[in-house]
This record gives structure tokens, C-alpha cells and sequence, in this order.
């Protein structure tokens, strides 16, 4: 994975974060205040039922004003529900609750032993109340729990609110307004609010801006990245006057930049001295790295390969002996496993022999031949290529000059012993001469 892609994932993932964030934060809100809402809904609704209930007892109380002071209270009940169970505007109001909103599912009215008085579906009337769990401590959880509530398995909870009636300034518990809140349309109506859809529409365009954001920023940012990634490929290809010039910037990429032009330069000035060396050599040399890709090659190689030194530089061992299969599997194989070998032999083109060496430059290279396997590897691989003929020749030339040199040996010796003897028969002679010649 490239930089410019990290940076791209990165921007786009803080701006994730943060719109996750102010999703969740809005949500939350949205969320407690539906709870609220159902709240307030449920205790209005209870409280209006409550307060037509007081109205029915009290249309009860005047139409038998003697049966309250009796203190009878289970006549008084009888009279209290049936009073209910009539009342048209009690009724009428329980029908139409579950109209008035969606959360709201019914509202009913029942006694001390769960027995429905009056519901706001007529048919329930007479029967026994299922109990339902409260929805008030819903509205002091956490949001998950809310959440979790509204999107979950379809329940019904309940608001409820009781009402006490009074005989002889005694009051006694006697029915109970309920009021039930279902879950499921609870979590439609957060879900399905058109904040909510704006919510989420604003989401989706501030991840697409941060996308395009983020790809245009990084395009301009790593811009300098992508002409020093440039540089350094033509600089392992070995083509150092192909590198352009350092652009002028006063950040660290300019730094950089100019760093590596000046690196430039220097090898290209060393490849020139090298290519200098070279010229007078009578083998053809190349330099690869450790992973076979080709730096250095004189001017002798296009002799061999016909190939020229530039056509060569940046190329894989294997290319740069493609036309010869056995010489690139041989130095191939040698340079990848840092085997290095001297003066082997190969036939070129049915007709040539030509004697290969491959020797490691740099690195730790065993005495046994075999590459280091702790420590360290083999350096850089330097193949040279030379005419076996020639080297034969050579090889003459020494041998034969090596044989002179031994005869001229000899014969100085034989030379120098025979001189000798003649020098001091000379010498005797000379003596012999001059005796005669005295009187």
C-alpha cells in the first residue's frame, strides 16, 4: 500500500470518526427526547382519561347522592364501574386514543383485580388486563438500551396513573388509568423522522467531501513524492543523467530533492571514471546487485551480447543474457545465491568459446564458496566475459615468455662458467708472453 493511499484512508477514516461521532451524539438526542415525547404523550393522555373518569364518578355520585355516606364500599365500587362502563364521554374518549398517536396503542381503564372496565377497544371490556412493564424507567436508561428497546422484539410498555375515591374522608384505591406505548412504532418514529433522513443524506456527503478532499490533498501534498520516485528509478536503472533537476521548494521534500540530484551526479561522475578504467581492458565487465539487476558494463560487452552498455544498465541478469540461455541460468543462478565460480567455459554462438567468472564484490562470501547464511549476504556480483582463445594465447605468450627467461638463465650460467677458465688462460698467456720476451 502506497503512502499516498495511507494518507487518503487516514483522512478519509478521521472524518469517518467524526461524522460516526456526531451521528451518534444526534441519534442519542433524537432518541431521548421520542422517549420524552412518549412520556409527556402518555401522562397527558392518562391525566385526560382520569379526568373524565372523575367526571363519570361524580355524574354517579348525583344521581345516588345517599349511596356514598352508606359506607358500603362494594356497592359503591359496583355503582363506580358501572358508572364508568356507561359513560358515553369516558368512551368516546378511550376510542379515539389510539388515533391520536402512533406510539400510543390503547388506553384502558381497570379495577383493583385487573378486570377492564372500560378500553378503547369496546371488545376488551369485561376482560383481564395483561400486565405490561412500566415505560418510565426506559426513559432513565442509556441510549443503548433505548435503542435497543425501539429496535427490537415488539413490546408494549405502560404509563399508568391511579385513582383514589373518597368515603367518609377515607380513600380508597379503586381503578387504574393505563396507557400502552408500543416499541415498534416507537423506533419508526425516530427512525423514520426527516431529520433523521437529512441526518444521514449529511453523512453520506461529508464522507464523499472528505473522499475527494482527502484524494485531492494527497495528490497535491505527495506531488514532489511521485519526481523522487522518478529520480530513483532512473538512478537504479543507472541512467544518472536521465534525473531531473531538483526543483526549488523550501520544505523538506526540496531538501530531499536536491539531495538526491547531488547524488546523482556523484555516481554519474563515478560511473564515468569507471567507465574510463574500463575502457583499456581487454574483458568485458558488469556489475549487478544483489537482486541481478545490472548497474555497471564497459564497452567490451557489446562484443559478447550485442548489447550496448546503456541498453544494458537497469536490466535483470536474465535479460541481459537472453540470447543465451546456459550463460544467463549459469550467472543467474551464481548471483542469486551468491556462488561465486572462475574461468568457465562457454560456447557462444557454435563458434566462440568465451571463459565467465562471477566474483562478489562486497558481503561475506565463506572460503567454501557457499554464501553466509548468519551475519550477512553476498555483496554486489561482478561478471566479467573474456575470449577463451585469446586467453589461451595469453596464456602461451607467458609460457613461452617464462621459457626464455629460463633459457637465458642457462645460458648465462653456461656463459659465465666458461669465461672463467678462458679468463685465466688468458691471464697465463699474458704471463708466459712476457717471460719470453725477458733477456
Amino acid at each position: 500500500m502506497t503512502l499516498k493511499t495511507k494518507l487518503r484512508l487516514a483522512i478519509l477514516g478521521l472524518v469517518l470518526a467524526v461524522v460516526l461521532a456526531y451521528s451518534w451524539l444526534y441519534i442519542s438526542l433524537l432518541t431521548n427526547k421520542e422517549y420524552e415525547a412518549s412520556m409527556d404523550l402518555g401522562v397527558y393522555v392518562s391525566r385526560e382519561i382520569s379526568d373524565q373518569a372523575m367526571r363519570a364518578l361524580d355524574d354517579a355520585k348525583a344521581a345516588s347522592p345517599g349511596l356514598m355516606s352508606s359506607g358500603n364500599p362494594a356497592a359503591v365500587e359496583v355503582m363506580v364501574k358501572r358508572a364508568m362502563a356507561s359513560n358515553p364521554g369516558l368512551n368516546s374518549l378511550l376510542e379515539s386514543i389510539p388515533s391520536f398517536s402512533y406510539t400510543v396503542v390503547y388506553a384502558e381503564v381497570v379495577d383493583q383485580d385487573g378486570t377492564i372496565i372500560a378500553h378503547s377497544d369496546p371488545e376488551q371490556a369485561g376482560k383481564q388486563a395483561q400486565p405490561r412493564q412500566p415505560f418510565e424507567p426506559l426513559l432513565n436508561s442509556g441510549v443503548l438500551e433505548q435503542l435497543r428497546v425501539a429496535l427490537g422484539p415488539a413490546q408494549v410498555y405502560e404509563i399508568s396513573n391511579s385513582l383514589d375515591l373518597t368515603i367518609n374522608e377515607k380513600s380508597y384505591p379503586f381503578v387504574t388509568v393505563r396507557v400502552g406505548i408500543s416499541s415498534v412504532f416507537l423506533g419508526n418514529t425516530i427512525f423514520l423522522k426527516q431529520q433523521l433522513r437529512q441526518a444521514l443524506g449529511l453523512v453520506g456527503f461529508a464522507l464523499a467531501l472528505a473522499l475527494a478532499f482527502g484524494w485531492a490533498t494527497t495528490s497535491v501534498l505527495l506531488r514532489p513524492l511521485e519526481s523522487i520516485s522518478v529520480s530513483l528509478d532512473l538512478m537504479t536503472k543507472g541512467q544518472f543523467d536521465a534525473v531531473p533537476a531538483a526543483p526549488k521548494r523550501p520544505d523538506e521534500f526540496g531538501e530531499v530533492a536536491s539531495k538526491l540530484t547531488l547524488l546523482g551526479q556523484q555516481f554519474r561522475d563515478v560511473r564515468e571514471n569507471m567507465a574510463q578504467l574500463l575502457h583499456g581492458l581487454e574483458e568485458a565487465l558488469m556489475l549487478f546487485t544483489r537482486d541481478g539487476r545490472a548497474i555497471l558494463a564497459s564497452d567490451k560487452v557489446q562484443e559478447f551480447l550485442d548489447l550496448a552498455p546503456s541498453d544494458i544498465l537497469g536490466r535483470q541478469v536474465e535479460d541481459v543474457f537472453a540470447s543465451h540461455p546456459e550463460l544467463a541460468a549459469m550467472v543467474s543462478q551464481a548471483i542469486h545465491q551468491g556462488l561465486p565460480f572462475l574461468r568457465r567455459e562457454v560456447e557462444l554462438d557454435g563458434n566462440r568459446r568465451v571463459a565467465i567468472s562471477v566474483q562478489f564484490i562486497s558481503g561475506l562470501v565463506p572460503d567454501d564458496g557457499t554464501p553466509e547464511q548468519h551475519g550477512g549476504t553476498a555483496g554486489a556480483a561482478l561478471v566479467s566475459l573474456r575470449d577463451a582463445e585469446s586467453v589461451r594465447k595469453l596464456e602461451s605468450q607467458i609460457e613461452m615468455s617464462n621459457r626464455l627467461a629460463a633459457i637465458g638463465r642457462l645460458t648465462s650460467g653456461v656463459a659465465h662458467e666458461v669465461r672463467n677458465p678462458l679468463n685465466a688462460i688468458v691471464l697465463h698467456l699474458d704471463a708466459l708472453k712476457s717471460k719470453l720476451k725477458t733477456p
